[in-house]
C-alpha cells in the first residue's frame, strides 16, 4: 500500500540536509511512491530556500494532524489533583494527494512568510554552557571541544557524550563550581558521587567538585532533572527559592526559574522530603512518585497534587508536552529552547490553552504552523528580532 504520510520532522531534516542514511532512505521511498510527493517536495524546498515566495499549502498539509490540540475559551487552573492519563500522540503530517490548491487568504500567506523567517533565524537548542571553577576560572563548553581540569584533589573532564564528569579522591577539597546554561542550550553533568543532573535552557547549578562527608548540597535556578545516586549516609539536598529538597537516592524534576512566581518539584521515582525555608514551624512535605509540590515564591503557600509526570520531564526526551497549557506559559517554555523574544499583544490570547506533544527538533516555524492550523486565533509579525503574537 502506498504510504501517504510523512513525519514533518523528517521532512525538515531532509530540507536542512541533516537526515541520516536511514532517514534519507525512508524519505526517498516516500518521495518516489507518487509523482505528487515530488511536486510537493520541490515546492517546499524552493520555499524554504527562499527561491520562491509562493506559500506552502498549510490548509492541506496539516489537514490531518495526528494530535489533539484542545482549544478553550476560558482559562483552566494549572494545578489541581488529577489522575494520570495519556497525552496526545506526536504530530505527523498528511500530504493530501487529491489536489494542490495554492490559494491562501492574506492571514495565511503572512503566517507562511513569518514561519519561513523563523525557520531561517532560529534553531533548536544545542549542548552549550559556561563553567566557572573556584570563582574565577571560566570555561565555555560547546561543540566537540575537549576539557580536562585538575582541581585540588579532583578532576573535571568533558566525556565522550559531551557531559561534564567529576572525580575526586578521599582528600579532595571542596571547590565550588557554577554551571550556567544559556537560552538555546542544555547540558548534563555527572557529579563525583555518581549523581547525574540534566540542565534545561536558562538554568544554573552551583555545586562542589567534591561533596562533604555528611551531606551533598547543590543549589538550582531554572530547571533540572536529577538522578541521585543512593548514599544512605549522605542526604542529597537541592536548594531552590523558598525551600529545599532532601533525598537519599531518587529521580525528580525541579522547575525554579527566577522570572516565574511558581516553583515545582515533580517526583518520578523514590521519595523526597520538601523542607520550607521558614514560616511553617518546621513542617515538612513528603512526596510519593507521581506527585508534585507547587510553591508560590515569596509566600508560605505549598500545595501537593498528583500529575502526569511526562508533562514535566518530556524535555529530557527533546519533546514539548502540553496539557491544558496556557499560551503564555507555552511560549515562555518554547522561547527558552529556541532563544527568541516575543510579545503577546492581546492579553485575551493568554486564556487559550491546548494539549499536545511536539518534537523540540521540529523547528520553531513548525510549532506555530501547528497552532495556526489547530485554529488558535493568532497571527504573527516578526519585526526587529521580536515575534509579535497578535489576535486574528
Amino acid at each position: 500500500m502506498t504510504k501517504k504520510t510523512i513525519d514533518w520532522t523528517l521532512f525538515r531534516k531532509v530540507l536542512d540536509h541533516t537526515a541520516d542514511e536511514k532517514e534519507q532512505a525512508e524519505f526517498e521511498k516516500w518521495l518516489h511512491s507518487d509523482p505528487r510527493h515530488r511536486e510537493y517536495y520541490e515546492r517546499a524546498r524552493r520555499f524554504y530556500a527562499g527561491e520562491s515566495a509562493e506559500p506552502l499549502p498549510l490548509d492541506e498539509t496539516f489537514a490531518a494532524l495526528k494530535t489533539r490540540l484542545e482549544m478553550h475559551d476560558r482559562p483552566k487552573p494549572m494545578y489541581r489533583r488529577r489522575s494520570y492519563y495519556g497525552i496526545a500522540a506526536a504530530v505527523a503530517v498528511l500530504v493530501v494527494l487529491s489536489c494542490f490548491d495554492w490559494h491562501r487568504d492574506n492571514a495565511g500567506a503572512a503566517m507562511d512568510r513569518v514561519c519561513y523567517e523563523l525557520a531561517r533565524d532560529y534553531a533548536p537548542a544545542t549542548d552549550k554552557a559556561r563553567l566557572i571553577v573556584d570563582g574565577d576560572k571560566c570555561y565555555d563548553l560547546h561543540g566537540d571541544e575537549s576539557l580536562s581540569i585538575d582541581v585540588r584533589g579532583g578532576h573535571i573532564e568533558r566525556g565522550d557524550d559531551n557531559r561534564l564528569v567529576y572525580t575526586a579522591d578521599a582528600e579532595a577539597e571542596v571547590v565550588q563550581n557554577r554551571l550556567s546554561v544559556p537560552r538555546g542550550g542544555y547540558y548534563s553533568v555527572l557529579l563525583e558521587d555518581g549523581t547525574t543532573v540534566h540542565l534545561n535552557a536558562e538554568s544554573e547549578l552551583v555545586y562542589p567538585s567534591a561533596f562533604s562527608k555528611d551531606v551533598r548540597t547543590v543549589s538550582l535556578v531554572g530547571e533540572a532533572y536529577f538522578d541521585v545516586a543512593h548514599d544512605a549516609g549522605r542526604p542529597f539536598v537541592v536548594e531552590v527559592n523558598g525551600y529545599s529538597i532532601e533525598v537519599l537516592g531518587t529521580q525528580f524534576n525541579v522547575t525554579a526559574y527566577a522570572d516565574e512566581r511558581i516553583c515545582r518539584s515533580t517526583l518520578v521515582e523514590g521519595s523526597v522530603r520538601i523542607v520550607p525555608d521558614s514560616g511553617r514551624d518546621g513542617e515538612e512535605i513528603v512526596l510519593t512518585p507521581g506527585e508534585q509540590v507547587v510553591h508560590e515564591t515569596g509566600t508560605d503557600t505549598f500545595s501537593v497534587a498528583r500529575v502526569n509526570t511526562k508533562v514535566y520531564t518530556a524535555w529530557m526526551d527533546r519533546e514539548f508536552v502540553f496539557e491544558n497549557t496556557p499560551l503564555s506559559e507555552a511560549l515562555r517554555i518554547v522561547s527558552r529552547w529556541y532563544d527568541f523574544r516575543y510579545d503577546i499583544t492581546d492579553s485575551d490570547l493568554e486564556k487559550y490553552t491546548f494539549t499536545g506533544q511536539i518534537s523540540k527538533d521540529g523547528g520553531l516555524d513548525y510549532l506555530f504552523r501547528v497552532l495556526y492550523e489547530a485554529h488558535m486565533p493568532i497571527v504573527l509579525r516578526y519585526e526587529d528580532g521580536v515575534l509579535y503574537v497578535d489576535r486574528r
